[in-house]
């Protein structure tokens, strides 16, 4: 618990790099916003990406991700995949392959808008070691969703299992299904853009599409235990301590083709916890 407890404080130090700025009234949009040329989210409030997933004990897989604001301020999400299960497999019974599904269901309880300042990136060329990106700092609104959150999950990982008649033990596949209960912080964008540039006097239009995300709260096993995976075998109880999951999904630019996220959640078995890193790509 030593190791989950310094992961959770690791984690919440991450959520500096993005607070929340400055509120504001929309009733001047276009001296506040002198670049955009409409407001996308509500229009367009489906975001769903591929997603590359290392999570430890765990699995490496490709998945897919997404979330939705539905009306009267509900709002779901899913989290779906499949991949190899990271460990020695020596066991014939042990699965190698494994797959996850992860689905929330909420009501968001607070909402605002903020404005956010970012690079608007019109180009991007490398010449041998050499890396030229052309962009503008431009500033767009940003929509922020506090929302209370409910869902299941089953997500694959190991444990060192031992067996019932001997002292013979081996790492062991097995999934690991909770429930949840917490909450979320959603801040997206999308939008339309034109910029003229000062120099040239070219006009650059496109379009910006940029979710960060930051979730936080409890598990509780769905089994008193996991059955044994093969016969001769011990089960696995359900974890004694409460459990918590912690999950960030960071983008870097307005028109950024993604998120980097990164979390740490208790399995609700055998008081262990999984560390996970990934990739969300928009589609």
């Amino acid at each position: 618990m030593k190791n989950f407890k310094t992961g959770l404080l690791v984690l919440a130090a991450l959520a500096v790099f993005l607070c929340p700025s400055e509120t504001f009234a929309q009733d001047d949009f276009a001296s506040k916003y002198p670049h955009v040329t409409a407001d996308l989210a509500e229009d367009d409030p489906l975001f769903i990406g591929l997603r590359h997933v290392l999570a430890l004990p765990g699995v490496w897989g490709l998945g897919a991700y997404g979330s939705y604001n539905l009306p009267f301020n509900l709002h779901v999400s899913a989290d779906a995949g499949y991949g190899w299960v990271i460990s020695e497999h020596k066991e014939e019974h042990d699965k190698k392959f494994r797959g996850w599904i992860d689905i929330r269901a909420g009501y968001s309880v607070f909402n605002f808008t903020s404005r956010k300042t970012g690079k608007w990136v019109t180009s991007e060329h490398t010449v041998g070691n050499v890396k030229t990106t052309n962009f503008y700092r431009i500033k767009v609104p940003n929509h922020h969703k506090i929302i209370v959150e409910a869902g299941y999950s089953s997500v694959p990982t190991t444990i060192k299992l031992g067996q019932t008649e001997s002292l013979y033990s081996a790492y062991n596949s097995f999934q690991a299904p909770v429930y949840s209960l917490g909450i979320k912080w959603s801040a997206y964008s999308k939008s339309s853009v034109k910029v003229r540039d000062s120099s040239s006097g070219e006009v650059n239009t496109g379009s910006t599409q940029r979710l960060f995300e930051f979730e936080a709260g409890i598990v509780i096993p769905s089994k008193d235990q996991i059955e044994a995976p093969a016969s001769g075998w011990k089960t696995v109880a359900k974890s004694e301590v409460r459990g918590y999951y912690f999950v960030f999904r960071f983008p870097n630019k307005l028109n950024t083709i993604g998120t980097f996220d990164i979390g740490i959640r208790s399995l609700g078995y055998d008081d262990s916890a999984q560390f996970y890193l990934g990739n969300t790509f928009y589609l």
